[in-house]
């Protein structure tokens, strides 16, 4: 089993959120929702993911600039943005999903997610990894 087969029957068959997997190990995973594991695992394991195969419940355009960021080679995604697509596409990097959508909302559904609108105006990696970060370090402090 290749490595994108064993992360993406990893993510569904275990009801996780993120999974890492890199030469037929599981490198990093997680159940928490949204893209704080992603970060975490890029602050914690970065050597370890570079390279790696990345299965995700959801992939857009903050995701998309992360794999490119950590330099992940290839992208399964349950749902996927079509502006994440053309990210991956831009960087030739490999990707399967299973459902493709316009956007990704936020949890209520009544909007953009939060971390969309804050990489909007950028298609630059590190500087989508900065905002995110930042924003994640924002959220937990309550600000």
């Amino acid at each position: 089993m290749n490595d994108l087969d064993l992360a993406m029957n990893r993510l569904n068959q275990n009801n996780l959120s993120i999974v890492f997997v890199r030469k037929g190990k599981i490198i990093f995973e997680s159940n928490t929702n949204g893209l704080s594991p992603f970060i975490q695992s890029i602050n914690k394991h970065f050597q370890d993911i570079k390279e790696s195969t990345l299965a995700d419940k959801v992939v857009g355009k903050a995701a998309a600039l992360l794999v490119v960021y950590a330099k992940i080679n290839s992208v399964f995604a349950s749902i996927l943005s079509l502006e994440a697509a053309k990210i991956l596409e831009y960087n030739r990097i490999p990707y399967k999903y299973d459902k493709m959508v316009d956007r990704i909302v936020n949890r209520q559904g009544t909007d953009l997610c939060p971390f969309e609108k804050k990489v909007s105006a950028t298609s630059n990696p590190t500087e989508a990894f900065q905002c995110i970060e930042e924003m994640m370090r924002l959220l937990e402090t309550g600000q």
